[in-house]
């Protein structure tokens, strides 16, 4: 392909880039968050906010970018909690399998029963228990990563099934907290990974971000193509520029800005993109095309990925 011919292409994939940010907001909406909203973001495997280098990427990925964003808010809004959790393949993902036993054997079920119990904890507390006797209620979203995914359906079925329970055994919210505000980015499987439905306390819109083309084996695509809660968009790109982790303005960021217009319109009071993360066309189109050249953007493209990249 001649260089003209090229980037006559690319010009057109960010219009149609720029046209999906604006898609994935329009999609928020569904069931407002309740007084006191939980944010629990789901990272990929290999990927942690402590150790960004871990997964091959230079950057952290987009679930945690979603997460910092969750915690600029919190700041200054009551009611308003933000978690993250690592990976699989993490070191803070072996100690949660190390903290759950043998009586967990699925890693990424070892970090949905974490999150079930920080959740439990939190809501347990003194000052949330009376703001909960109130009748303000408690509602979580969830934003997932790759095989993160498996460990937020199963938080989520959680408390769909037990409620919220805390240490010392109290019922402190019923079974079916409502869970609005959905995101999963490029979500896999494994032959290890069970079927899944999405779980009933689960309002829609859902919102699927899925890449042109999964890692290699044995990871699978997940689909939920015939949930009606869903709205699934996939992107022109390779899974690892939906991740985010390889760029800060290119495609990862498009994606950041769609998923953060989502939540937003959903009623999660979540922080704007950082300036330094934002997706602006006309630097793109400099930086990861002409910078990069030919053979790095169309790795973004789906035309190849490092051998060390991970999801």
């Amino acid at each position: 392909m001649d260089h003209y011919n090229f980037f006559s292409t690319r010009k057109r994939e960010l219009l149609v880039l720029q046209a999906q940010i604006l898609q994935m907001r329009r999609w928020g909406g569904g069931k407002r968050p309740a007084a006191m909203h939980h944010f629990m973001a789901f990272d990929g495997c290999l990927y942690s906010r402590l150790d960004p280098g871990l997964s091959g990427n230079p950057h952290q990925s987009n679930v945690a970018n979603l997460y910092d964003q969750a915690c600029a808010a919190q700041a200054h809004t009551p009611g308003f909690y933000a978690d993250y959790f690592a990976g699989l393949g993490t070191l803070e993902a072996a100690s949660h399998l190390i903290t759950e036993g043998n009586a967990q054997p699925h890693g990424g079920r070892s970090i949905a029963m974490v999150a079930y119990r920080r959740l439990a904890e939190r809501v347990a507390s003194q000052n949330n228990r009376a703001a909960l006797a109130h009748g303000g209620g408690v509602s979580v979203s969830v934003v997932a990563l790759g095989r993160g995914q498996a460990s937020a359906l199963a938080f989520v079925q959680l408390l769909a099934e037990r409620g919220i329970v805390s240490a010392d055994g109290r019922q402190c919210a019923p079974p079916g907290v409502p869970v609005c505000g959905v995101v999963f980015l490029a979500p896999l499987a494994t032959p290890l990974d069970a079927a899944v439905v999405l779980p009933a306390n689960m309002s829609g819109p859902v919102l699927v971000v899925q890449s042109k083309r999964a890692p290699l084996m044995p990871f699978v695509v997940r689909d939920y193509a015939d949930d009606p809660r869903v709205f699934a968009i996939e992107m022109g790109l390779h899974h690892v520029a939906v991740v985010g982790g390889c760029d800060l303005r290119g495609p990862g960021a498009a994606v950041l800005a769609g998923a953060t217009g989502y939540l937003q319109r959903c009623g999660i009071p979540l922080g704007d993109v950082p300036l330094h993360r934002q997706f602006i066309a006309a630097q793109v189109a400099g930086h990861c095309l002409t910078r990069l050249g030919p053979d790095a953007a169309a790795n973004l493209y789906g035309g190849g990925v490092p051998a060390n990249a991970r999801s």
